[in-house]
């Protein structure tokens, strides 16, 4: 039972240190997710204040927040709208060009990307809770979000500041190597569609499987680990083996000793029959026997040699 019970055990226990491993990883993998979206938010909403409440040159908050763009790669735009949501900068199409032309097509291009924006369903633009939302880019397979971060002044909405996120590159930039390596990691939204997928290390094996909900302002992802670990080998470790082995040299041992006592029982209860055959054999005769040692001692005497002589055995 032992023998039986001890290999399973300890692959139940191995099992059950990968499984807490993985939930661990995770919480660490959501956690970092949500540290890098709060810092971005954080740093987006400094320079909005900044440039909302200063008076200052539009060229240069638009080279500020393409600055920005290109620090966080997950970040595919960033724009800033006032108050009555007109463009005060965004980080794409910067110019600086006294052609008119450049000028007009700067201006062409701020003005799809202002549409672009305040276009975007379900957006309120006058609420002062930050906002997120999913919207498919038809050019690119993946899907990105779009989150509004409201800039407030004295609990007032002065401006509103937009961020377009790549969630591939969120995963891929946010999610270190070595889980990776180890882990399928997939985004999954309401809709139960994988909107990101990051399985460096290949594809997982649907062993050891975990689920956490990664939250951003008013929209809420799935994040999915999927370990390509495979369950652990039933003797995967020495110490099992070492114990099996020795386990079962104990039986081999004990079935020796088995027959080792049988055999000796068998010779005893021989020898018995033997030694009572010969005492009857000497008992029944009418002819006396004595015995002698080497120094002259008498050893032994038969019932028919104590009554020829009268003495007792």
């Amino acid at each position: 039972a032992v023998l039986i019970w001890l290999p399973w055990q300890a692959q139940r226990m191995e099992a059950n240190e990968r499984q807490e491993q993985l939930i661990a990883d995770t919480l660490w993998v959501e956690q970092a997710l949500q540290f890098q979206f709060t810092r971005n938010q954080e740093n987006l909403n400094l320079i909005g204040q900044e440039f909302l409440t200063k008076v200052n040159n539009r060229q240069q908050l638009s080279e500020r927040l393409r600055l920005f763009v290109t620090s966080n790669h997950e970040i595919q735009e960033v724009a800033l709208f006032d108050r009555h949501q007109q463009l005060i900068g965004a980080s794409a199409g910067t110019v600086i060009s006294s052609n008119k032309e450049d000028q007009a097509e700067l201006t062409s291009q701020q003005e799809r990307l202002r549409q672009s924006y305040l276009q975007v369903a379900n957006m309120q633009l006058q609420s002062a809770k930050a906002q997120c939302l999913t919207a498919t880019n038809k050019t690119k397979p993946d899907d990105g979000m779009t989150c509004r971060f409201p800039i407030l002044q004295n609990g007032e909405v002065i401006g509103n500041i937009f961020a377009r996120y790549r969630l591939q590159v969120l995963l891929d930039e946010t999610v270190p190597w070595w889980f990776a390596q180890e882990n399928e990691i997939r985004l999954i939204n309401f809709d139960d569609k994988v909107v990101a997928k990051r399985a460096a290390g290949g594809v997982g094996r649907n062993i050891y499987t975990h689920n956490r909900a990664l939250d951003f302002p008013q929209l809420s992802f799935t994040l999915h680990t999927n370990s390509i670990k495979t369950e652990p080998k039933l003797l995967s470790n020495l110490l099992v083996v070492s114990v099996v082995i020795l386990s079962l040299g104990l039986v081999w041992s004990l079935i020796a000793l088995w027959r080792d006592i049988n055999r000796r029982l068998r010779a005893e209860g021989a020898l018995r029959k033997e030694a009572a055959f010969r005492a009857a054999m000497e008992n029944s005769l009418v002819t006396g026997l004595r015995a002698r040692d080497m120094e002259g001692r008498l050893t032994y005497v038969n019932p028919s040699f104590c009554n020829m002589i009268g003495v007792p055995a």
